[in-house]
C-alpha cells in the first residue's frame, strides 16, 4: 500500500492539473463566443454624395462687358441658358458665374451651389422714352434652408433678399426671413426700395446702393389688418 502522501501528490499532479486546465479552455471559449470585437474591419462610414450641377450658357448682360451663366441641378429640365425678361432671370438656379470679357476673369456669385436663387432681379434706373437703361446691379431672392419642411427649397421658403454689383461682385445679404416680395424699384441711381412681407407684416425698405446699407424701413400698416 502507497503512503498516504504519494497518493495526494499523484492526485494533485494529474486528475486536478486536468481540471484546471479543462475550466481555462472553457472560460476562454466563452470568453470569445461573448467577445464583441469584429473579426473584420468594419465598413467606413459612407457620406452624402453632393448633387451633381452643370453650367449653362453664358449669356451677354446687355450694354456691358459682362457675361452671366447659371449653374443648375444637373437633373433640371430647364434650358441651359438663361432669358432676360421682365426685368431679370427666373430660377430656380443654384448659383451664377459672371464673365468679365474685357480682363477674361470669372466671378462666382455665391461660394457653395448649395443654395437656390429664385429671382434675379436686374436694377435699372428710371429711363426717360424708348432709351434701354443700363444694370446697375442685381436683386437676388435666395433660400438657403427649407423652413416649411417640404424637402426642397423655393420661394416657399423663407427669402434672403441680396444684392451684388452688375459683375457679380460685393454679394451682400440685405434683409433676411422675408416670406414675399411685392415690388421694387429704383427712386433713383443710388437708392434701390423693395416691397416685402415678414410673417404678417407689410414693410417698404429704401437700401443705399453705394454701401448697401438699409436707410430706412416703415411698415404698411395703413392697409389694415384684413389685408393678408
Amino acid at each position: 500500500m502507497q503512503p498516504l502522501h504519494h497518493v495526494l501528490r499523484s492526485f494533485a499532479a494529474f486528475p486536478v492539473r486536468r481540471l484546471i486546465l479543462a475550466v481555462l479552455a472553457v472560460l476562454t471559449l466563452a470568453g470569445s463566443a461573448c467577445s464583441r470585437t469584429p473579426l473584420v474591419a468594419s465598413a467606413p462610414t459612407l457620406t452624402a454624395t453632393p448633387a451633381a450641377k452643370t453650367l449653362g450658357e453664358f449669356t451677354l448682360i446687355e450694354d456691358t462687358d459682362f457675361l452671366m451663366a447659371p449653374i443648375r441641378d444637373a437633373t433640371d429640365s430647364a434650358s441651359s441658358y438663361i432669358d432676360y425678361e421682365r426685368g431679370g432671370y427666373w430660377g430656380p438656379v443654384n448659383n451664377y458665374v459672371f464673365l468679365d470679357r474685357r480682363t477674361q476673369t470669372f466671378q462666382q456669385l455665391l461660394p457653395t451651389n448649395d443654395y437656390v436663387i429664385a429671382r434675379a432681379y436686374a436694377l435699372e434706373p428710371p429711363s426717360a422714352g424708348t432709351e434701354t437703361p443700363t444694370i446697375l446691379g442685381w436683386l437676388y431672392c435666395v433660400v438657403k434652408a427649407d423652413t416649411d419642411g417640404d424637402n426642397e427649397l423655393s420661394l416657399t421658403d423663407k427669402i434672403i433678399l441680396s444684392l451684388s454689383d452688375v459683375s457679380g461682385a460685393r454679394y451682400t445679404e440685405v434683409l433676411i426671413d422675408v416670406d414675399d416680395v411685392y415690388g421694387r424699384t429704383l427712386s433713383n441711381s443710388s437708392t434701390l426700395l423693395i416691397i416685402y412681407r415678414k410673417g404678417e407684416h407689410k414693410y417698404m425698405t429704401s437700401i443705399d446702393l453705394s454701401s448697401y446699407a438699409v436707410v430706412a424701413t416703415f411698415e404698411l400698416a395703413f392697409l389694415g389688418p384684413e389685408v393678408k
